[in-house]
């Protein structure tokens, strides 16, 4: 792993390389992803990935989205991806993964990390879906101990009016 990332500081990868990166990586990418080494291995590579490859890299993330996001380096691939995301196809993508798993992912000792970098890197309307759910469980949020730091991202990354105005009628409540 580290001889590989020396190599990608000095040298990048054209095209055609990150190709057959991506295609030897992508038959184990839940072990490369969830790997102590193949994660610092991703987080290096990830910046030099195109729209194109980073699609690909979610296409077969995907399926394992909720096993890699609990995962205590596979998480931290995720955020690298996550903090890469310039799209709407990528928004989408991230919105399927998340949308029916913010139950688990945002109370999750590694998983709300990654609930908190797509409250950073996601646009705030395009992140109604998140927002909604952390109003609407705001209080159990903020009795969890990794719930309270994915309310304290939202509050942060939130200049929405109606849900300052959601969070503080709550908290008065």
């Amino acid at each position: 792993s580290r001889f590989l990332q020396k190599i990608l500081s000095n040298s990048p990868p054209t095209q055609t390389e990150i190709d057959l990166i991506l295609q030897i990586i992508t038959i184990n990418i839940e072990e490369v992803i969830c790997d102590y080494y193949g994660n610092y291995f991703l987080q290096k590579f990830i910046p030099y990935c195109s729209f194109k490859h980073r699609i690909s890299l979610y296409s077969f993330i995907k399926p394992n989205f909720l096993f890699i996001a609990n995962d205590i380096c596979g998480n931290h691939s995720l955020q690298s991806l996550i903090m890469f995301q310039n799209s709407k196809e990528e928004e989408n993508i991230i919105k399927e993964c998340l949308e029916n798993n913010l139950e688990t992912l945002t109370v999750g000792a590694n998983s709300s990390h990654v609930v908190q970098k797509v409250i950073k890197a996601v646009k705030e309307p395009n992140r109604d879906y998140i927002n909604t759910y952390i109003i609407s469980n705001l209080i159990d949020l903020c009795l969890d101990s990794h719930g309270v730091c994915v309310v304290k991202e939202f509050i942060d990354n939130t200049q929405s009016e109606c849900y300052i105005k959601a969070v503080v009628s709550i908290f008065e409540l």
